[in-house]
């Protein structure tokens, strides 16, 4: 769960890229990006990428995917958002 100001309480949640949470916060227009899911036991880590961010960490994967044994280095930069802010940022729903 992710406290929002903006929602109020707490929501749902997403973690996203440190470049995309600035453009989702600042209310900028959205970078392209890339999901990726990380699959495990029927559970799902949906995470979003610039594909700057992406290119940077050297992120090949796209989609969903089966969590590694340990999460990559690149993932502890992300950053939690609420499901509200960034459904309204990138114009969808998220279907889980």
């Amino acid at each position: 769960m992710i406290k929002c100001d903006k929602h109020g309480g707490y929501q749902m949640g997403y973690h996203v890229s440190p470049d995309l949470a600035g453009s989702i916060h600042a209310g900028r227009q959205i970078p392209p990006f890339r999901e990726v899911t990380y699959c495990y036991e029927g559970l799902r880590d949906v995470n979003f990428l610039t594909e700057s961010f992406a290119a940077e960490h050297e992120v090949t994967e796209v989609g969903d995917v089966r969590l590694p044994v340990d999460y990559p280095d690149w993932y502890v930069k992300l950053i939690p958002i609420c499901e509200k802010c960034v459904e309204q940022a990138i114009g969808r729903s998220i279907d889980d």
